[in-house]
C-alpha cells in the first residue's frame, strides 16, 4: 500500500469528490457477479448505531450464522434450509461488516464510498495495474469520461496558458518602454 493512512484521514466531501472524479477508472458494476450486501443491513442495525449496538449485533449474528451452531440446528438460517459454502460465505460477510463498522475511520469510508470504495482505498494494489484502469477506463460511461477529459484539458489549459500570458506581458512592457518588438 502506497499510504495506507492518506486515504483513511480524507474527509467525506473530499473521499465523494475523487471517487466522482475518477470513476472512471473504478471497475464497472457487473450484474452478474455477487453483490455484497449492505453492513449495516447484514448486522441489522441503523446507519447512525453507536459502536455498543454494533458489537451486540455482531455477537448476536455471530452465533445465528456460525458453520458449526447452522449444523447442530440442521442448517436451518431463518427458516430456510442453507449449504455449508452460503453458510460460511454469510459468516464471512457479516465478519467483514463488523471489521468494517467497529473501525471509525473504514465505516467513515463506507458510509461515503460504499463497499466498492472502500475495497478501492483499503486495498488499491489492484487498481494501479495500467491493463486493469484502461479496461476500467473503457467499460465506464460517456458521462465519466468527459469529466475526465475536462479535467485534463482544464489542466493543460492553465499550464500552457502561463507562460503565454508571461510572454504576453513582456511584450506589452517591452512596448510601453520603447523596446524593439519587431
Amino acid at each position: 500500500m502506497i499510504c495506507p493512512n492518506l486515504s483513511l484521514t480524507m474527509k467525506t466531501y473530499q473521499l465523494k469528490f475523487l471517487a466522482w472524479t475518477f470513476s472512471a477508472f473504478l471497475p464497472p458494476d457487473d450484474p452478474s457477479a455477487r453483490q455484497e450486501a449492505d453492513y449495516y443491513e447484514l448486522l441489522g442495525v441503523e446507519k447512525n448505531a453507536s459502536a455498543d449496538e454494533i458489537k451486540k449485533a455482531y455477537r448476536k449474528r455471530s452465533l445465528e450464522l456460525h458453520p458449526d451452531k447452522l449444523r447442530q440446528r440442521g442448517m436451518r438460517f431463518q427458516g430456510e434450509v442453507v449449504t455449508e459454502d452460503e453458510a460460511r460465505h454469510k459468516f464471512q460477510q457479516m465478519k467483514a461488516s463488523y471489521d468494517t463498522l467497529s473501525d471509525p475511520k473504514k465505516r467513515k469510508v463506507y458510509d461515503a464510498l460504499g463497499y466498492k470504495g472502500l475495497e478501492f482505498i483499503v486495498n488499491p494494489s489492484h487498481a494501479w495495474d495500467p491493463h486493469n484502469l484502461l479496461g476500467n477506463l473503457a467499460k465506464s460511461s460517456v458521462f465519466d469520461r468527459a469529466k475526465l477529459m475536462l479535467l485534463i484539458m482544464l489542466f493543460f489549459g492553465l499550464v500552457l496558458m502561463q507562460p503565454i500570458l508571461i510572454c504576453a506581458k513582456v511584450d506589452q512592457v517591452l512596448d510601453e518602454n520603447g523596446g524593439a518588438l519587431e
